[in-house]
């Protein structure tokens, strides 16, 4: 399949990527990655929407029974089964020292299978409880394989503390696991093992993680989210279960009384890890602080790397997405304090940096996996020192929220470079921009308070293009477009354009010919004409549907003229001078069959004058 085939069905729901050649060093004994299945249909995601909610409620109970185990006598403080509607899930309480892998393998040696030296396969959902902690790692390089397949997935939350650290030689490594294939899982239809930290801590260092998630992007893969504690009030013991054959933990029944939710903070930091093939590479929500450096994200079937609803003052730096389905940064939905600092994007399904002050017009198409309420403009996001290079839809794309910073970055390929939306409080400074197919910078129904300053861009149609919008454009250099340097079109009161460099292909640097508005145009230095254009730009350069319109309006001119013209000949003559009959004719000078009627020139005058008698 190829990797334009793959992006259409990825974008209808899809799961499952390969492996993609990374930025930093290969995982020694790598798990290798799931291959690419058929695009799902209908039933497939209406599955998958199922299965999300079906976790929902299951975390909703762990919440509430964890929460009040401590009140409810002393078999409740180890740790335990619960067995609830949604499934059954081993939960790790709070102690004074952590768990590890030896100590999972130790309580549930039925679902915690040693199967190497440093390699597990985890069968059963683990949940670690509020103060609780798990270290997930091993000197020679740890393997945990989470089973998936079509007899069920497991999974790690953790509301506690949840720490997946390795080496530089010897990296962590998880992934989903198939027990009759040995492969990671294809399918994400009937669920697929993933991560979780909810109103904890995440830490995770020298990492891989591959071939994680479905649905939605809480269960995406790896995911970081605010969580939701009941409100315990004063619950009444229960009684436990003797411990079942499945390991030697009890086995506890759910009590779901106490489900009201208080918020609880999470934090997290990710760094020298690699995230590849999962539903969504990264997705993190309802947290603030979180950091993500030197990381490589890919193969994703959505978004590479998702911050999604309430997060704040987080740092991206030195990470990679690449091949995504979709976005490669995504910030969706009351998001604000975000930096991005050196990062990459780079052949991403959709734009390669999309920051969404408030939601966009058109649905997601996983909306019925992501529906949340519509928030208010957020803003003071930046994207700085960073690179865009041939994504499918824009270099850097925005839409709404305020005090947006975009400098110093390094666009090429894409639709457009940089384009933004009802944005306001934009700076646009430093970025160098080649190649885009429409326009270098686009500002659009309207962005305002914007400042265009010392951008360079090469190639596209018009290198700066606005549309019932109003900035400062200064200080730019523009070469090589097609049609305009800069081209105002709609509402510009407001507009200011001074100190640029334009050389364009087209006939006008600066074009205010569509623009409604006092526009303040200073000193600018241009270069226009068509010389280097070819055949093609020029028939697309004079061929915009104003050009038409008036060609169009011309040619009626023209034809209505002509017309005239030939009824003004016309004046004068026999009305069936065509139709006469042939005896008015001369005797004699009716030509014979077969030729030509061949009168003098006095016959011929003599001719006329008759039908004219």
């Amino acid at each position: 399949m190829s990797h334009t085939d793959r992006r259409r069905w990825i974008r209808r729901g899809s799961a499952a990527a390969g492996l993609g050649l990374l930025a930093i060093p290969a995982l020694a004994g790598a798990v290798t990655t799931a291959e690419l299945p058929a695009a799902p249909d209908a039933s497939d995601i209406e599955q998958q929407a199922m299965l999300v909610e079906a976790e929902d409620r299951r975390l909703e109970t762990l919440r509430a029974v964890s929460a009040a185990a401590p009140r409810r006598g002393n078999e409740w403080r180890s740790p335990y089964r619960l067995d609830g509607p949604d499934g059954r899930t081993l939960v790790l309480t709070a102690r004074s020292r952590g768990y590890t892998m030896r100590d999972l393998a130790a309580l549930a040696p039925t679902t915690v299978r040693k199967l190497g030296p440093a390699e597990y396969l985890l069968a059963e959902h683990v949940y670690v409880a509020h103060g609780a902690v798990l270290t997930l790692s091993d000197k020679r390089g740890l393997i945990l394989r989470l089973a998936s397949d079509a007899d069920g997935y497991a999974s790690i939350v953790s509301e506690g503390s949840l720490r997946i650290t390795g080496t530089e030689t010897a990296p962590a490594q998880v992934t989903s696991w198939g027990r009759t294939t040995k492969q990671p899982d294809p399918r994400l239809a009937d669920g697929r093992a993933y991560l979780r930290a909810t109103g904890g801590s995440l830490a995770i260092s020298n990492a891989g993680l591959a071939d994680l998630g479905f649905g939605a992007g809480r269960t995406g893969g790896l995911s970081l989210t605010g969580g939701d504690r009941p409100d315990l009030g004063d619950p009444t013991p229960a009684k436990a279960t003797p411990a079942d054959k499945s390991g030697k933990v009890p086995l506890l029944a759910p009590d779901e009384r106490f489900l009201t939710r208080q918020s609880t903070p999470s934090d997290g930091e990710i760094r020298h890890t690699r995230i590849t093939g999962n539903a969504y590479g990264l997705f993190i929500s309802g947290i603030r602080g979180v950091s993500v450096t030197d990381s490589v994200v890919a193969n994703s079937l959505d978004a590479g790397v998702v911050l999604h609803r309430y997060v704040a003052d987080a740092t991206i730096e030195r990470t990679v997405s690449r091949d995504n389905g979709g976005d490669g940064f995504l910030l969706a939905k009351a998001t604000h304090e975000i930096a991005f600092q050196r990062c990459v994007a780079e052949r991403n399904g959709g734009s390669g940096f999309r920051l969404q002050g408030q939601t966009p017009p058109k649905a997601n198409p996983q909306a019925v996996l992501l529906a949340e309420p519509v928030v208010p403009h957020r803003g003071g996001n930046t994207v700085a020192g960073s690179t865009a290079r041939d994504n499918a839809r824009h270099g850097v794309e925005l839409f709404g929220g305020v005090d947006i910073t975009i400098k110093d970055n390094d666009i090429t390929g894409g639709d457009m470079g940089i384009v933004a939306l009802q944005t306001n409080g934009l700076a646009v400074s430093g970025n160098t921009i080649t190649a885009p197919r429409r326009h270098g910078i686009s500002l659009r129904e309207g962005v305002r308070e914007a400042a265009v300053t010392s951008n360079n861009v090469t190639g596209g149609g018009n290198g700066i293009y606005l549309r019932d919008s109003a900035a400062r454009i200064t200080g730019n250099t523009v070469e090589r477009a097609t049609s305009h340097g800069i081209s105002l079109v709609g509402q510009a009161a407001g507009v200011a354009i001074a100190d640029n460099t334009l050389t364009v292909q087209g006939p006008t640097a600066v074009d205010v010919s569509r623009a409604v508005g006092s526009v303040d145009i200073g000193e600018n230095a241009t270069q226009e004409g068509t010389g280097d254009m070819s055949l093609v730009q020029r028939a697309r350069h004079y061929a915009s549907p104003t050009t038409m319109l008036w060609a169009g309006v011309l040619l009626i001119i023209v034809a209505t003229a002509v017309a005239g013209a030939r009824r003004r000949r016309e004046v004068g003559t026999h009305p069936y001078a065509r139709t006469l009959p042939l005896n008015l004719a001369p005797p004699g000078e009716i030509p014979a069959l077969g030729g030509p009627a061949r009168h003098s020139a006095p016959a011929r005058r003599s001719v006329e004058q008759k039908r004219l008698g």
